[in-house]
């Protein structure tokens, strides 16, 4: 058939035909077999989306056409619910076996892939959200005692420094900004007090952060921070 145009090129089915096709194909509820699922995987198997196609999707996804547009907090449907953790260590076993197998991220060893145009529209975007998304118990313990003595404040405002942006964690007007830093994770060369128990200070080459590329000492913290 390639090529050729099919039988019911232009044909539209009846109302009636319609109203049956919607009881019993599209009927809610309706699972397709194993089998049927196997077919179709196998024949879509390999094929590749024109990149046309792929833009028009996408253009269709875009702002207010997405279906999860401004659905976030509260209004996401997964608010409020954490992975189980036999969950967790499926997707653990998982992306390990997908190492081993060779798989690799689109973006592994790639430099220079994004114009700084298109970085500042990433930088612009990500200036909007926040990580972790919900306030720590020290940021509300400061938003609280603004509360009371009715200080005006904006919480998690961003700046473009110049060399990056940052979030601030308040925001006074006109240029008062105070942040919360975590005794741990700042590097606090001080002792300090943590659930009721008296933590040494951390010594300027103990290591705070350490992944597989990089560590960053509590020396390395305090002079990002500064």
């Amino acid at each position: 058939m390639y090529g050729k145009k099919p039988w019911n090129y232009g044909k539209k089915p009846s109302a009636e035909t319609l109203k049956k096709m919607s009881r019993t194909w599209f009927k809610k509820g309706h699972k397709p077999s194993s089998e049927s699922v196997k077919k179709v995987a196998d024949q879509l198997r390999g094929r590749k989306r024109p990149k046309s196609v792929g833009r028009k999707i996408s253009q269709s996804m875009m702002g207010s056409k997405n279906p999860m547009y401004g659905k976030t907090g509260e209004l996401h449907h997964n608010y409020g619910t954490h992975h189980s953790e036999e969950s967790k260590r499926k997707n653990s076993e998982s992306k390990k076996k997908w190492y081993a197998d060779g798989g690799k991220t689109w973006n592994k060893g790639k430099t220079g892939i994004f114009t700084e145009e298109a970085l500042e529209k990433i930088r612009e975007a990500r200036s909007k959200q926040k990580f972790p998304s919900q306030d720590s118990k020290p940021e509300k313990f400061l938003q609280k005692l603004c509360n009371n003595t009715r200080i005006k404040f904006q919480k998690h405002k961003n700046f473009k420094l110049g060399f990056q942006r940052h979030d601030v964690d308040l925001f006074v007007e006109p240029n008062i900004c105070i942040e919360v830093d975590g005794d741990y994770w700042h590097g606090n060369p001080n002792d300090y007090v943590y659930r009721g128990k008296i933590e040494p200070g951390l010594k300027p080459d103990e290591i705070i952060v350490q992944s597989k590329d990089t560590q960053k000492t509590a020396n390395w913290v305090r002079k990002n921070d500064k």
